[in-house]
């Protein structure tokens, strides 16, 4: 695991007490659950300091990403008979969990930008609207529900559709890689 990640400082603390597999379900679902948390808090508070403190966390998560799902989706070992992942469907939800939590990251940025008025939201209600733009912005480009936007949310949604494009690549590798070769069959000239 990658040793410059919070989630690599705690996991390996971690193995000295108890089982690697539960941490990484417990931290994958609990981080999860934190960023919807911080999605309501988002829309809740114009405090900056507290804005400033969930972009911190949002940019630690980010931040662990790329080195966690690479590490995950390249070098590991499944069906090969000799595997280091408890079970390919464990690892393909969290992967969905993973990508499903970047989702709500962006939207935490895009909320804090609309409240520094650097972004407009078009329709309401706006907690809908932002939710729909950054899991648009994981998979497209836009659904136009962001107007007026200033040179701070062009960066975070470009930068929210390299990391879209790189999650979905790793996460349709792996699910491809946890599929069983197909079947050759060789028929004789006479069916």
């Amino acid at each position: 695991m990658a040793d410059y990640t919070v989630f690599g400082q705690a996991h390996r603390r971690s193995k000295q007490f108890r089982q690697s597999f539960p941490f990484v379900d417990s931290w994958v679902i609990g981080c999860l659950v934190l960023s919807i948390i911080l999605y309501g808090v988002s829309f809740a508070t114009k405090n900056v300091f507290i804005q400033m403190v969930i972009l911190l966390v949002m940019v630690v998560r980010l931040w662990e990403f790329v080195p966690c799902i690479l590490n995950v989706t390249l070098f590991t070992k499944a069906n090969k008979g000799q595997t280091d992942t408890y079970d390919a469907r464990r690892t393909v939800m969290l992967m969905l969990f993973n990508y499903r939590e970047m989702i709500f990251w962006f939207a935490i940025c895009y909320s804090i930008l609309a409240s520094h008025n650097r972004l407009h939201i078009a329709g309401a209600p706006h907690f809908i609207v932002v939710f729909r733009e950054s899991l648009m912005s994981m998979v497209a480009n836009s659904g136009g529900g962001f107007t007026r936007m200033a040179r701070s949310a062009w960066v975070v949604i470009t930068m929210q559709n390299v990391f879209g494009l790189v999650m979905t690549i790793l996460v349709a590798a792996r699910i491809v890689s946890f599929l069983p070769p197909p079947s050759t069959t060789i028929r004789s000239g006479q069916d």
